[in-house]
């Protein structure tokens, strides 16, 4: 189902669109053919759904890069997941508990309740550049009780990756250039040959950042539209590992993931975005 983006309305925990938030879907664009699309809880559920869509350079077919990004958020009072993806012939995952709203303008803005923390997630697409910039802020409405050290929470960001044409699918293989290089800001990987490489930077400086490489494929992720049309709809992607990041009441981390030039200064490139 997708919604038409004057009239999609905002969600909380006890609306009735939280339960069907996974069918509702979203599209961001860089106005030069490349985009990134998915439903409220970033449960894809076609092909085509993923956070960097694009052509690469000298080529006219778009393909797909970074299909997800799995976040989790852990305090002391436990760890949540924000997005869940649905895996061969599971049912669907339900809308995160911790949902708390959604909106569309001006750029997909996710809210999630942990605890005593609120977390909102935005994706935003830079003008005609193939670069997608997720950010999250944290914040927090009550002050910690007499005699409790604020702790703030970690967050864990693992990306998948498919490196394909938008209207293919990937499976497992031992082809993939499962390596990594470690940069200053993030990573920089290039599963095939004949295909870009991507950078996926962060804004936080050591220690509050660091990258941990965990090589991985995520097998069988079910996109049911596909099927439910007639198409295959079974897909594996792969993780090189995950970020980390300690954030407390007032930070924010933003993450950058290209295929162009590699983005420095995320969150400073998100500011000047939104102001445009």
């Amino acid at each position: 189902m997708t919604v038409p983006f004057a009239e999609f309305p905002s969600t909380s925990a006890d609306s009735p669109l939280a339960e069907d938030a996974r069918d509702f879907e979203w599209l961001e664009t860089d106005g030069r053919s490349g985009f990134a699309s998915s439903t409220v809880t970033l449960c894809p559920t076609r092909r085509y759904h993923a956070l960097l869509v694009a052509p690469p350079a000298k080529m006219t077919t778009r393909h797909v890069f970074l299909s997800a990004l799995l976040d989790r958020v852990t305090s002391g009072e436990g760890s949540t997941d924000l997005t869940h993806l649905r895996y061969g012939d599971n049912e669907p995952p339900p809308a995160p508990e911790s949902l708390a709203g959604f909106g569309l303008v001006p750029w997909p803005k996710t809210t999630f309740v942990h605890g005593a923390y609120t977390i909102q997630r935005e994706i935003l697409m830079l003008r005609d550049s193939p670069t997608v910039l997720v950010r999250y802020g944290v914040a927090r409405d009550t002050e910690p009780a007499e005699g409790e050290t604020e702790e703030g929470i970690a967050l864990t960001l693992r990306p998948l990756v498919a490196f394909r044409e938008s209207d293919a699918l990937t499976v497992r293989n031992d082809v993939l250039d499962q390596d990594v290089e470690v940069t200053d800001t993030g990573i920089r990987m290039k599963p095939y040959q004949g295909l870009p490489a991507m950078d996926i930077t962060l804004d936080r400086e050591d220690p509050e950042r660091w990258f941990q490489k965990d090589p991985g494929w995520y097998i069988g992720v079910r996109y049911q539209s596909d099927i439910d049309r007639g198409y295959a709809g079974h897909e594996d992607l792969f993780s090189p590992g995950w970020f980390g990041v300690k954030l407390m009441p007032g930070d924010s981390v933003t993450l950058a993931a290209t295929i162009d030039e590699t983005v420095e200064a995320p969150a400073t490139l998100f500011d000047a975005e939104a102001e445009v």
